[in-house]
């Protein structure tokens, strides 16, 4: 468990450090100034054993994630901390603003007529102006997105909130100015293709959000 994500309620944490590691320090440091200045029993000593061992493991729990987080290279573009799902490689340049990341899951073929992936953004990038004629199902899963259709405002997208793109319809989506954004992305192939791939979306249209 990551007792310092930021899912974790941090007075709920504090109480439990407080109650949990707070008592067995204060002993510890009792016992050890017994240590010093004069002789212990040897229950004491067994005792101390045990709280420093508890001390110890508490130590590691609030240590280890950290570690965790560091022990995957950073630098690796198919590394993605803290997601379940890999960041894969990076997308075509051609079809994108901004880095973006795709891993492919489920791709079409002779037996199965749709096409699975998760997508990751930096903060700003998105993709261009584009259409699926066979329609796309997105489910955002982290970070702070948007999605828009042509002719409609801006619609933000948090994580678990889904969008159903109709056929044909152009629109755009992809990271917030501030926030990297991923989602899984369902798209039907037909004979047209997966999708259509049309003009870059300019600035002005990426901060039209009101």
């Amino acid at each position: 468990m990551n007792f310092l994500s930021s899912n974790f309620d941090i007075d709920i944490w504090l109480t439990w450090l407080q109650i949990s590691f707070v008592p067995y320090l204060k002993y510890t440091i009792m016992v050890t100034k017994k240590l010093w200045y004069a002789p212990v029993q040897s229950t004491e000593l067994s005792v101390l054993k045990n709280v420093i061992h508890i001390i110890a493991f508490i130590l590691v729990l609030l240590i280890l994630p950290h570690l965790d987080g560091q022990a995957q290279n950073p630098t690796d573009p198919g590394v993605k901390t803290g997601s379940i799902f890999p960041k894969g490689e990076k997308a075509n340049p051609n079809n994108f603003t901004g880095n973006v990341w795709m891993k492919v899951f489920v791709a079409n073929d002779s037996t199965f007529d749709y096409h699975l992936a998760n997508v990751t953004f930096e903060p700003g990038a998105r993709t261009y102006w584009h259409k699926h004629p066979g329609g796309q199902v997105l489910l955002a899963i982290e970070g702070i997105g948007y999605y828009q259709e042509r002719g409609k405002p801006i619609q933000i997208l948090r994580p678990g909130e889904t969008v159903k793109c109709p056929p044909d319809i152009e629109h755009w989506h992809g990271a917030s100015p501030k926030s990297e954004f991923s989602h899984i992305g369902i798209t039907n192939n037909t004979p047209k293709g997966i999708a259509i791939w049309l003009k870059m979306v300019t600035d002005d249209e990426y901060n039209s959000l009101k």
